[in-house]
């Protein structure tokens, strides 16, 4: 599902080979799908579950870096 999401999104930015490549590795070892967050939830034996996703607002260096 992960890996799918990233292809979508290198398509509409219209990303280069590499781009869409670094683009897939994020998401591939930096996020969890439901699947696994269900079974790291289960092994824990936790009661709840609380996921986020933290997106600092870019700097003027990073913006440069996101535009292609």
């Amino acid at each position: 599902m992960l890996r799918k999401y990233g292809r979508t999104m290198a398509k509409l930015t219209h990303a280069t080979p590499e781009r869409s490549k670094t683009f897939g590795a994020h998401f591939e070892f930096e996020h969890l799908d439901a699947q696994q967050v269900g079974e790291l939830a289960s092994k824990a034996q936790v009661k709840a579950e609380l996921l986020y996703h933290y997106n600092p607002a870019p700097t003027k260096m990073k913006l440069r870096t996101l535009t292609w």
